[in-house]
């Protein structure tokens, strides 16, 4: 009992520094400040988030939280997902981008399967794991199609790394809310990241469509296709 509360502990921690880091990344763009701050806020969320992550296994295998598990295999597939597309400037997608499209696919399917379950067993939570699914379904979609091309060019590339990240945010914040609070209805607070931030990630790739690049937005790469 003692080492699952020190596990929680640090999931919490955790948490709250992810979603620190997450809100500095994204105001660094937002407020076209110093690139700098952006790459230091997404090199703090990045392991934050993996330690999230490996702490909600043991916490959802201990409470057998079917829910818990899935958003924090959802949550890892979204964080490392967009920073590949952070890191991966000139190079082509490559097999590991194509082998975690696949693995969330499947991931996907059991997230509408169980949140289709638990909805007919009258739990509203059901509806939230569902939306998840669909996303995380076409977010790797769109990466397999994006691993059929050469090179992104940067528009398309770091609008489909503030997506991921963006979404690995509500993800993360979903989680910390419906664990931390309840209201009713419930299904509220479940879908109030996605309700709030999934406009915030429109604008910023209507942004990028327009021509607006953030400060420090690297030179688009050379056609042709680098291996991955």
């Amino acid at each position: 009992m003692a080492l699952l509360d020190a596990v929680l502990a640090l999931h919490v921690v955790t948490g709250f520094a992810a979603l620190a880091a997450a809100f500095t990344a994204f105001a660094a763009k937002t407020l076209d400040l110093a690139h700098r701050w952006h790459i230091r806020a997404g090199r703090v969320f990045l392991p934050n988030v993996g330690l999230v992550v490996l702490t909600a296994l043991p916490l959802a295998i201990a409470a057998s939280d079917v829910f818990l598990l899935l958003i924090a295999v959802f949550t890892a597939y979204l964080a490392s997902s967009g920073w590949r597309y952070a890191t991966r400037r000139h190079r082509a997608p490559g097999t590991l981008d194509r082998t975690l499209a696949v693995a969330m696919i499947a991931v996907a399917i059991a997230m509408l399967l169980f949140g289709a379950a638990i909805m007919l067993g009258g739990d509203g939570k059901g509806i939230a794991l569902a939306l998840f699914g669909l996303i995380g379904g076409s977010l790797a979609i769109a990466d397999l199609r994006f691993a059929r091309q050469e090179a992104l060019r940067s528009e398309p590339r770091i609008g489909a790394h503030l997506t991921r990240m963006l979404s690995a945010t509500i993800a993360t914040l979903t989680a910390f809310l419906v664990t931390s609070f309840t209201m009713e209805p419930a299904v509220l607070l479940w879908l109030a990241p996605t309700i709030l931030m999934t406009p915030v990630i429109v604008w910023w790739n209507r942004r990028l469509r327009r021509g607006v690049k953030p400060r420090g937005m690297p030179r688009e790469p050379q056609h042709g296709r680098v291996p991955g």
